[in-house]
């Protein structure tokens, strides 16, 4: 039997992310590509995030995000979704109230990242996704719409 925790929606322009906090629960059961797949089919999200603890104690990154594609597969993250991924993170007090600049790990590598506004819900996310060179964002609005139980 698996533990119950809340799962959240968040969104940035068209897409819809499941975002999963990893840190301090066993979340193996998300990185089974058919589970997933399903769970992404039957809520309409364009792939899901799991927010988990750095790997290295040594890292300078506040949080790691796996990307995962609504088919289930382990993916390059898209800018939106490492926007997401930095106001979920800032949602969950990840770092101290009123701090607005993160470090976090993808697979392409440790990216940095800056909260700049909130208004409610809504939060516009400066990122640099640096390793492949993608994106150089000014500003990715992201906003949080709710748990799923």
């Amino acid at each position: 039997m698996h533990d119950m925790f809340t799962m959240y929606r968040y969104s940035s322009g068209d897409s819809r992310f499941l975002m999963i906090d990893g840190r301090n629960s066993d979340v193996s059961r998300f990185r089974k590509k058919d589970f997933l797949h399903s769970l992404c089919l039957i809520h309409g999200f364009s792939g899901a995030v799991i927010l988990d603890k750095a790997l290295s104690a040594d890292s300078s990154a506040d949080f790691r995000m796996e990307f995962y594609s609504s088919d289930g597969i382990e993916v390059v993250p898209a800018p939106c979704a490492c926007a997401c991924t930095v106001a979920f993170a800032d949602f969950l007090g990840v770092k101290p109230f009123h701090t607005r600049d993160y470090s976090f790990e993808t697979s392409l590598g440790l990216s940095p990242a800056f909260i700049l506004s909130q208004n409610g819900d809504c939060k516009v996310v400066s990122l640099s996704v640096d390793s492949a060179g993608v994106s150089s964002s000014p500003g990715i609005i992201t906003w949080f719409e709710g748990g799923l139980s």
